[in-house]
């Protein structure tokens, strides 16, 4: 199969216009469509487990800790250097 070499963007889409029509400009776009959505979701969902799954490791390792400052309504995530956590276990 031999490709079409088009002159310049706009000579392509004068040429497409004639032949096909404005359909023809848009010929494809529901499948990529269909295909960004689903790697973008893929992505997401991928992301999310990887963050879930090293904050879990960082708890069980002692690097993260939670708790509820004076004053404060909600928890506040503090991160510890694994230095610092191994010192404080071993007094």
């Amino acid at each position: 199969m031999e490709g079409v070499t088009w002159k310049s963007t706009f000579g392509a889409m004068k040429k497409l216009m004639r032949t096909g029509g404005i359909g023809s400009l848009y010929r494809g776009m529901l499948p990529r469509t269909v295909r960004l959505c689903g790697a973008f979701f893929v992505c997401l969902v991928v992301r999310d487990a990887a963050i879930e799954f090293k904050t879990q490791r960082a708890y069980e390792h002692g690097m993260l800790t939670v708790g509820v400052p004076v004053g404060h309504e909600t928890p506040v995530v503090t991160a510890t250097s694994p230095s610092s956590s191994s010192t404080e276990q071993q007094n």
